[in-house]
């Protein structure tokens, strides 16, 4: 998701700010507009960080939804094409949505940066017990655990309307070592050791096939690194946030 009118960096160091600043793409309102449609309008946080319609991942799943627009985006990882998507945190009219998301892109892995804030419509959209019944779909709790700055909580997804397709299980990992006022983690080690989670429940689960879906509670003019790693290399792929939802400068640094 990008920007239609760029913010950039001033909390990096210069040379890597100028670096993003660089790299970061600049859009035109026509490159957006299925956004934009007056249908969607309510499923954004805001009007102007919307996500560009190449990068859409068009919702599959029908339950008399009459669009299959969610304020998201496709990501590549370095080894997958579209293995991440970005979103917003759900909307009080959107959490149906969000989980239609998980399900029709077989997402396996959920990381959210932020706490429950229904204050700036960012509800708890996950049941803390039994089953959350939206329409066809059902996300039933299975366990939660707290490790340091981790809460992981694993639920089973279905679609009661193609019970052929089976259940998925999901793993939500919510980080609480990032404060909204700070613009990095408050500790590196507990930020590694998210990635490290994630990681290990993707390859354990779904040997690294299914998708992450990463989302944050949007706040203007703050920055995020969301630090992504292989068993040989780590990559830094920086997410811009600007006002509402990601938008995504991607790029690769070597550490």
């Amino acid at each position: 998701m990008f920007s239609l009118q760029p913010s950039h960096s001033t909390w990096l160091p210069s040379a890597r700010a100028q670096t993003l600043n660089m790299v970061t793409p600049t859009l035109r309102v026509e490159d957006c507009s299925i956004a934009l449609l007056p249908r969607n309008h309510e499923k954004n946080r805001c009007m102007d960080v919307l996500p560009p319609d190449r990068c859409l991942p068009f919702l599959i799943t029908i339950d008399g939804e009459s669009s299959n627009y969610i304020n998201a985006a496709l990501m590549d990882s370095y080894k997958q094409p579209s293995a991440f998507i970005v979103t917003q945190h759900p909307l009080p009219n959107t959490v149906k949505d969000f989980w239609r998301l998980v399900l029709d892109y077989h997402c396996t892995s959920i990381v959210m940066l932020n706490d429950v804030d229904p204050a700036q419509l960012c509800p708890q959209y996950w049941p803390e017990n039994g089953v959350h019944r939206l329409g066809s779909l059902q996300v039933e709790f299975v366990s939660a655990d707290l490790e340091e700055d981790v809460i992981s909580r694993i639920f089973r997804i279905y679609n009661t309307a193609r019970p052929q397709d089976g259940y998925r299980m999901v793993q939500q990992f919510q980080f609480l070592g990032w404060p909204m006022y700070r613009d990095t983690p408050v500790s590196k080690r507990s930020f590694l050791k998210l990635v490290h989670q994630v990681d290990k429940w993707q390859d354990e689960y779904d040997g690294g096939e299914g998708r992450t879906v990463v989302h944050c509670l949007t706040t203007t003019q703050y920055y995020y690194t969301v630090l992504l790693h292989s068993t040989t290399t780590r990559y830094y792929y920086t997410v811009l946030l600007t006002k509402s939802v990601f938008s995504l400068i991607l790029i690769i640094l070597y550490i």
